[in-house]
């Protein structure tokens, strides 16, 4: 699916508890509910796209030139459907 989205996030795998704000002096690396925050640097894919950029974590990463949104709906499912009577 196309998009014309020019953010893109680097860094963490997974979109839970992720944040942008790690180098702040007051940043705490735990959530309230006591979960560890996953960092990720935003880059706009026009100015960076097709470049090595280093993420929060250390590790080189490829911009893409362009935003593609991949959808995994196609993949099977196990998922249990139970009517509820009313």
């Amino acid at each position: 699916m196309e998009s014309t989205d020019t953010e893109f996030a680097i860094g963490a795998s997974n979109g839970h508890y992720v944040t942008t704000k790690y180098d702040d002096p007051d940043f705490e690396p735990i959530s309230a509910d006591g979960i560890e925050k996953r960092k990720i640097k935003i880059v706009d894919i026009r100015e960076y796209g097709g470049q090595t950029l280093i993420d929060p974590y250390g590790n080189e990463q490829v911009i893409p030139t362009e935003h593609a949104i991949k959808i995994n709906t196609p993949f099977r499912r196990d998922i249990k459907i139970v009517e509820i009577p009313k």
